[in-house]
């Protein structure tokens, strides 16, 4: 029982972290700070080494436990094998432990933030860990023995066995972990009442750290989606992928928040509502994922019991929260800017962010609400949030483009504003002319994106020109603002341009789809050692080019489940996206076929902003002031 010995030691030593600051004697003294930093360390040590037997149990194939044989096969490959432990609730809830230990050792590093607020964040952080030690020994034990050994595992759920999801959990947990941090140092700092330019600054830090990991863990899992589920989306309003989303526009409205109180007395008790909000929402994801009340691809399927555990710990973790932002209302926290000023745009777009985050909640949470209250099943899907954020979405795109054209603490526009009004006024004429297919709003959110792009090159030209030194977290802002508008336009193009058709293909059988000649070679059936698959081998031409595209459909006996891979081969920053369907009766195959113009401009806008927000993250650390 190794794993659990190490369990219960890792245990112990939070809960000591979490207690000891609380006593005078450890908290007056000059080694009290040094002994909690010590204990945050040891505990990290301790759930890593239990995090790493678990992987060593993996690895191995050890199907005397319960949860390797449930999600493991001796015959995977040694990375699934690995995957598999976190790509289950009791493995993946012991990497959440690990990850949040591990950036409370890193957090007790920092010699510049003073040692008093330190130890008071180990604290706070301290006892998040402890609830979720509670809450992996007593229902989440991924290191239960079975009595009888079986021959081989269940294997991963075929869904998860893909090298995506090998690393988007970690990226993903990784960036809900640091929300503890931005979560703790909120609370430390309404209860000192020191919300000054110094705390901005270390928030600024720690949240451009947890952007950037929500940012390309919620990128990996749309691609995941985009390519493996093969329904031919990047994005599908599922329960669990709001839930991921809504703590990412929280703290893309904090980020704006933290430069206003960093560069005026506004906003102070904006930003740590904005920090305490966006952990809660990830306890909120957490509860509502694994307590079985959600029903969606991404969702684990465990026992009310566990559910009820998480609620209870986001209730103690709101009622403190509260509390501490309750105790700061008292003070004078907010002064009124002038309307058309930075911090007016900047805290009107923290607004927007957050009324996209308010109504996502809403029809997320509302069928279970209304499952519960009178019985009624109902789906909330994409009408409704397309109808209900597209116009938030619109406006947050309009103020990116007019932001930088605006002065600090005072109505000034710069003259630059019109031309760049006047060019969005063009491109929307143009683009309404040219898309006669399109909505009004499609046109307005493409000439949006071209309107962020020219303002932020504009107002780069201009402070080159005037030969002022830049910093680079301006360069890191311009990244991001550049970025956000190739994603939009990719959004935009591939919505409403995309090309959709199933076909029947027969063997030597040929179809014409978007210009490209298909011809179906063969479709293999093979054989491997858990799962069989049928292989098709086509080949699209189109003038000289070709292209040969395989999908596959798999199945897997022992969890009764058929899957699809998709083939997708890029073209230029097109798609053509090929589904393998059945065989019919007339010895025939369907397959569906998709083209996606622009679709490759997510994935590099995803990329840019990720890259934008490291070189944010490089800024902070070295202490570069806001402009």
């Amino acid at each position: 029982m190794i794993g659990m010995a190490l369990l219960s030691l890792s245990s112990f030593l939070a809960l000591l972290q979490f207690i000891l600051p609380s006593v005078k004697k450890v908290s007056g003294s000059a080694w009290g700070p040094k002994l909690i930093e010590t204990l945050a360390a040891a505990t990290a040590f301790m759930i890593g080494s239990a995090f790493f037997y678990l992987i060593y149990v993996f690895a191995s194939s050890d199907l005397s436990f319960l949860n390797v044989a449930l999600n493991s096969h001796s015959a995977s490959e040694l990375l699934y094998k690995i995957s598999g432990v976190w790509g289950n609730h009791e493995g993946s809830m012991l990497l959440w432990l690990v990850l949040l230990t591990s950036i409370s050792t890193v957090f007790g590093l920092q010699r510049r933030v003073p040692q008093n607020i330190r130890m008071r964040v180990l604290q706070v952080l301290g006892a998040i860990s402890l609830s979720f030690h509670l809450f992996i020994l007593l229902i989440s034990n991924p290191f239960v023995q079975l009595h009888q050994t079986p021959k081989q595992g269940m294997g991963l759920n075929p869904l998860l066995e893909d090298p995506a999801l090998t690393i988007h959990p970690p990226i993903l947990y990784t960036g809900l972990a640091l929300l503890s941090v931005l979560f703790a140092l909120a609370c430390v700092g309404l209860q000192r009442g020191q919300l000054d330019k110094a705390w901005a600054k270390l928030m600024r830090t720690w949240t451009l750290a947890c952007w950037c990991f929500l940012t390309l863990g919620i990128a990996l899992g749309s691609w995941w989606a985009y390519y493996e589920l093969g329904w031919g989306g990047w994005w599908f309003w599922d329960p669990v992928e709001n839930l991921s989303l809504l703590p990412w526009l929280v703290i893309t409205a904090l980020l704006h928040s933290l430069i206003v109180v960093q560069n005026s007395s506004s906003q102070k008790f904006t930003a740590p509502f904005l920090a305490i909000t966006a952990f809660l929402l990830a306890l909120l994801s957490l509860f509502l994922v694994r307590s079985g009340a959600l029903s969606s691809v991404h969702a684990f399927a465990v026992d009310p019991l566990r559910g009820s555990f998480l609620a209870l710990i986001a209730v103690c973790f709101t009622l403190y929260g509260l509390r501490s932002l309750f105790r700061f209302r008292t003070e004078k926290s907010f002064e009124q800017p002038y309307i058309l000023s930075r911090e007016a745009f900047l805290f009107l777009n923290t607004l927007l962010l957050f009324s996209i985050a308010a109504i996502v909640l809403i029809g997320t949470v509302y069928p279970l609400i209304l499952q519960i209250t009178t019985g009624r099943i109902i789906s909330v899907g994409a009408p409704y949030f397309s109808t209900t954020t597209l116009p938030f979405f619109l406006m947050v795109t309009i103020l990116m483009a007019a932001s930088p054209f605006v002065s600090w603490q005072q109505a000034r526009l710069s003259k630059s504003i019109s031309y760049v009004g006047t060019f969005a006024l063009a491109a929307f004429i143009a683009t309404t002319y040219v898309k006669t297919g399109w909505p009004v709003i499609a046109c307005l959110f493409l000439a949006a994106s071209f309107s962020i792009f020219l303002a932020t090159i504009l107002d780069l030209a201009r402070k080159l020109m005037a030969r002022k030194q830049i910093a680079l977290h301006y360069y890191a802002m311009s990244l991001a603002h550049l970025s956000i508008a190739i994603v939009i336009a990719g959004a935009v193009i591939d919505s409403f341009d995309k090309i959709e058709s199933v076909y029947e293909i027969k063997q030597s059988g040929a179809i014409e789809f978007n210009g490209y000649h298909l011809t179906l070679d063969k479709v293999d059936q093979i054989r491997a050692p858990y799962f069989q698959r049928e292989a098709a081998f086509i080949t699209a031409r189109k003038g000289e080019a070709s292209i040969q595209l395989n999908p596959e459909k798999r199945y897997y006996p022992l969890h009764e489940m058929i899957t699809s891979e998709t083939d997708i081969k890029a073209v230029g920053l097109a798609d053509i996206y090929a589904v393998l369907g059945t065989e019919d009766s007339h010895n025939g195959w369907l397959l569906k076929l998709h083209w996606h113009p622009a679709i490759r401009l997510l994935w590099i806008g995803a990329g840019l902003m990720v890259l934008a927000g490291f070189l944010g993250f490089v800024a902070s650390l070295r202490g570069v002031k806001s402009e």
